[in-house]
């Protein structure tokens, strides 16, 4: 048999919103939106182990910047890589895409294990 449950003290807690649980990828689009300032980058060393889908991906820099153009051309962030010498980026940089959606950056950084670099003074 089915009954209705009566409405009392459990009712009305069962009735409040839960706040939406983000995912690690979510949460570190979030950073990358605050850390992210015009003419900064922000680079990520890849490993040599890492791999994206059906390929090995080679050990190198991933960039992250604002496109100094936008809103009048383009999108609104910059994804590019770049090779490694002697340990430190090396200065040649391919552009990968553009996007509009920090998600995509971060997944794209966590897909291929991407580690914080940054230069020492």
């Amino acid at each position: 048999m089915f009954w209705k449950r009566k409405e009392g003290k459990e009712g009305t807690e069962a009735a409040k919103p839960k706040a939406k649980k983000l995912s690690p990828n979510e949460i570190f689009a979030n950073q990358i939106e605050q850390q992210l300032t015009p003419g900064q980058t922000l680079r990520f060393k890849i490993p040599e182990t890492s791999e994206l889908g059906y390929k090995k991906v080679e050990a190198g820099f991933v960039n992250l910047e604002l496109n100094p153009q936008y809103p009048q051309k383009g999108k609104k962030y910059v994804f590019s890589a770049e090779n490694i010498v002697n340990g430190m980026p090396g200065g040649k940089r391919t552009i990968m895409y553009e996007t509009d959606k920090s998600i995509d950056l971060a997944t794209s950084i966590l897909d291929r294990n991407g580690a914080p670099f940054v230069v020492a003074k």
